[in-house]
């Protein structure tokens, strides 16, 4: 499911966007668990690569009351950071990327 349709500029209107969808769809994600036989599911927050030459480390927050929604549905985290330069490239170049995850269906 896509969750959030924000920018990959900021993750806390995502995170916003995460807790409504995992609070109204908390009792279909967990029949979902429950009938099908899933190895791991996760929410995956899209961000831009902050980091340069100048900018060494990137932190981000997730605040407890995700982490308690997500436990309690038996969901990973995953933060997908993406090099905003290189995709604006590719996508001038007319090269089409896949999410990482996709090899893994």
């Amino acid at each position: 499911f896509n969750v959030s349709d924000e920018d990959w500029d900021e993750l806390t209107p995502q995170i916003h966007d995460a807790i409504t969808f995992l609070t109204e769809h908390a009792v279909e994600i967990e029949a979902v668990q429950r009938e099908h036989e899933i190895l791991y599911a996760f929410v995956d927050f899209a961000l831009y690569s902050t980091l340069s030459e100048s900018i060494i480390n990137q932190n981000e927050y997730l605040p407890p009351e995700l982490l308690m929604l997500c436990g309690k549905l038996g969901l990973g985290i995953e933060i997908s950071l993406y090099d905003r330069a290189f995709l604006e490239q590719d996508a001038k170049d007319g090269v089409a990327l896949e999410h990482p995850s996709d090899a893994l269906e």
